[in-house]
């Protein structure tokens, strides 16, 4: 874990970022002079260097990366070092869809393996490709059919219905709906494959499965759970026993069930069950139907586990104090494959099996595959499907702006502020705004962690969420520890919830609620500070269109209700001084401003299925701005009036914001307003700007533009001291999702050198 080091001066660390992001080579420049020193000055170690640098600097300069990877490995060579192995191995790992090097990587490693007496598999001479199929960047689920020539997606579209089943042929890139309508929860699983590649299974809502032929043509329902809570997921298909294994998830009761469905329908026979805190909704068949394997939590660590599908007991395949998830057993039965983190990284391990039981020790077979990849499939014909997230484009990143306190005015260029903290991270400045708290999944597959920084590379201390899902953070007032509403995921409980930064224990601040329901129901979520009120306020959701509101002392954290039941989202926004929340009725479709304790409304504009528009109070509580459209619009509170504060021109429009954004982009002695325009057509050049007005009205002024590398901005926050502003911004995605799917083949140990891979 990092340490936090002392403060430094925010604005001496802003010029020293922005200096150096000038003077910083390009990609392309850098990697021609790290050329020119290895081929033309023959300084390896140099060199050598500079490679490195360039593959941490530009990891998403995909082309670069790779070729500074072979020029790595070939220096290696050349001073005959065994690290040029890894090179090689980290690109086919990382880079495996980049042909050329991707090629001489293979080929490296095949003459240096010869000449180590050793097989090209032994020097992890596996390839991991990308499955090149643009529109399956939006799913969140695909699996590879049967015979390895089609890819089953969900397909995403803005207009309605949203979400269909889509088959694309993976060697023309064609591709086609299968089925229109279906419902996409992003964190659940959809449909499977038949084993001979024919039919599909998929659900419908949450009881619901239907079969439908992947040629298309009418769909059967299957099955529909009698009872209305669980959720139903279609887990995998067995060709021996004729039967669908099915996952059964009753959020109220904190139960779950694995049981097997005919194929031809009928009722389920359930596997097993339990507590869903103790045992994991996935679970996959062994190739001979007999078993399934998947999960147990026991005593806050996860193994593999094995159960025979007639009732016949469990195995305990992995017996280890680290986690050992997703399970997945090779299409020869002779492994089972699973990602462990008992080396203390994130790797991919195989557990020679047989029969239902162990018959040898975990051999790790891939080293840091990294927390951004899971696997997700294993198909028959060997290839092992990874969903990974993050590596398609360039994450979000926090940067500030150094401006004149009284004018507004830049007074620099905007320079990176922390590493990485990714979309929705919700930032809070401390009470003496020296540092920075934030929740982040840092681009990887897990539950966000908390962050503080005062900016610098090594000042950053990471706090683990551990088993905690953090909804968001806010400062106590004495800067000694951060709140968070969210709840234990051992448990399902939410509550408040406060980290020492000390020693960083985490604590709920009163009693915790009951579990949490479906769409959050129960979950206490955005926890604010209102500095006029003295008091923090967060949301209890009672439902899609519900929720009640608390205020909490920051002595004590005594909570008290503040009125009835209220009509809106729980993630509202409350004005400073706790009279006044905006939230989105779902049954107007509006956005409106709610005044607290009586709840009654005055509708402010409509909903806009793009984002939230950013709504900023005043720092006094007497004004509100928000976007819309090409419009800056602002309410006065005193007067009941809304005036059109800026019209942008006609190919700009204001920017969007996150329910969760901070405070506010008013300057700290609200004079000033700062606030985002961007390009009004979704274009992958796009750009924003940053725009102050004054709150008076009279004519705007461009201040800055977006970094070059992160061209597009949200959230706009203005430091309280006035000096800084900033901002989240990210690279454009273009027809890029955020999800990835690879394949990786040729991994699987052989059984004569499985044991020399043991772990010690």
């Amino acid at each position: 874990m990092r340490t936090t080091r002392l403060p430094i001066l925010l604005a001496i660390l802003i010029l020293t970022t922005a200096t150096t992001a000038q003077q910083a080579p390009s990609a392309d420049v850098a990697l021609k002079a790290a050329m020119h020193r290895e081929l033309v000055e023959g300084n390896l170690p140099a060199a050598i260097a500079e490679y490195k640098t360039i593959i941490a600097r530009f990891p998403d300069n995909r082309p670069v990366a790779a070729k500074a990877l072979i020029q790595l490995g070939m220096c290696y060579e050349k001073l005959g070092r065994s690290e040029a192995r890894d090179a090689y191995s980290r690109l086919l790992r990382d880079y495996g869809d980049q042909t050329q090097q991707a090629k001489q990587a293979r080929s490296r490693l095949t003459q240096l393996a010869g000449a180590a007496g050793k097989s090209p598999l032994d020097s992890n001479g596996h390839t991991f490709r990308k499955i090149d199929i643009a529109e399956a960047s939006y799913s969140h689920q695909a699996r590879v059919s049967p015979d390895s020539e089609k890819l089953l997606y969900i397909g995403v579209q803005a207009k309605e219905p949203r979400f269909s089943l889509r088959i694309a042929d993976l060697a023309s890139g064609k591709s086609h709906t299968l089925v229109e309508g279906i419902g996409a929860d992003a964190a659940t699983l959809i449909f499977e494959w038949s084993p001979d590649g024919k039919s599909v299974v998929y659900k419908i809502g949450r009881g619901e499965l239907r079969v439908v032929g992947s040629d298309g043509g009418k769909t059967d329902v299957l099955w529909v759970n009698p009872e209305k809570e669980p959720y139903v997921y279609p887990l995998d298909w067995s060709e021996q026993n004729h039967a669908i294994l099915i996952g059964i998830v009753d959020v109220s009761k904190n139960t779950v069930r694995l049981a097997m469905l005919p194929e031809k329908g009928g009722e389920p026979r359930t596997i097993l069950s339990g507590d869903s805190d103790e045992l994991n909704h996935t679970a996959q068949f062994s190739p001979d139907g007999r078993f399934i394997v998947g999960t147990k939590r026991i005593e806050k660590n996860i193994d593999v586990y094995v159960w025979a599908v007639d009732g016949g007991g469990e195995i305990r395949v992995t017996d280890h104090s680290a986690d050992d998830t997703n399970p997945f057993w090779s299409p020869d039965g002779k492994y089972i494959v699973f990602v462990s983190n008992r080396a203390k990284t994130v790797d991919l391990w195989a557990v020679p099996m047989a029969g239902s039981r162990p018959s040898g020790d975990p051999a790790r077979i891939q080293a840091d595959i990294g927390e951004n990849k899971i696997p997700s499939d294993f198909t028959r014909g060997g290839q092992l499907v990874f969903q990974v997230i993050g590596s398609s484009g360039r994450p979000s990143d926090l940067f500030v702006l150094p401006v004149d306190p009284k004018t507004g005015e830049a007074r620099g260029s905007f320079g990176p502020f922390a590493k990485y903290p990714m979309q929705a991270s919700f930032p809070r400045w401390s009470p003496d705004g020296s540092r920075l708290a934030y929740t982040s999944r840092k681009g990887n597959i897990q539950l966000p962690n908390a962050y503080v920084s005062s900016g610098g590379a090594g000042d950053e201390l990471e706090i683990p969420a551990r088993s905690y899902w953090m909804g968001n953070v806010e400062w106590s007032r004495d800067g000694k520890s951060l709140l968070f509403s969210g709840w234990n995921n051992d448990d399902s409980r939410p509550g408040i919830f406060r980290i020492s930064l000390g020693d960083l224990t985490i604590e709920p601040v009163h009693p915790l609620g009951e579990r949490t329901g479906p769409n959050w129901k129960g979950a206490y979520v955005n926890i604010r500070w209102l500095p006029l009120a003295g008091r923090y306020m967060v949301g209890k959701v009672l439902g899609e269109t519900g929720e009640e509101l608390y205020l909490m002392d920051p002595a004590d954290y005594r909570m008290e209700r503040v009125g009835d039941t209220f009509g809106t989202s729980g993630w509202g926004i409350p004005s400073p001084d706790g009279r006044y929340l905006i939230g989105m009725l779902p049954a107007q479709k509006s956005f409106a401003l709610v005044s607290l304790p009586d709840g009654a409304s005055r509708v402010l504009c409509p909903y806009s299925p793009e984002g939230w528009p950013a709504f900023a109070w005043s720092p006094d509580g007497t004004k509100l701005v928000w976007g819309e459209q090409r419009l800056l619009k602002m309410y006065s509170v005193v007067d009941g009036t809304i005036r059109t504060l800026v019209e942008a021109g006609q190919d700009q429009k204001m920017s969007e914001g996150l329910v969760g954004t901070p405070h506010t982009a008013w300057s700290p002695d609200g004079t000033k307003i700062a606030y985002l325009l961007g390009n009004a057509a979704p274009d992958a050049k796009a750009r924003a700007e940053l725009w102050v007005v004054e709150a008076t009205g009279g004519s705007p002024r461009k201040i800055a533009d977006a970094p070059p590398s992160h061209p597009l901005m949200s959230d706009v926050t203005w430091h309280p001291s006035g000096n800084t502003i900033l901002v989240q911004a990210r690279a454009p995605k273009g027809n890029e999702g955020e999800y990835e799917h690879w394949v990786m083949e040729n991994f699987l140990p052989k059984p004569a050198s499985a044991a020399g891979a043991k772990a010690k």
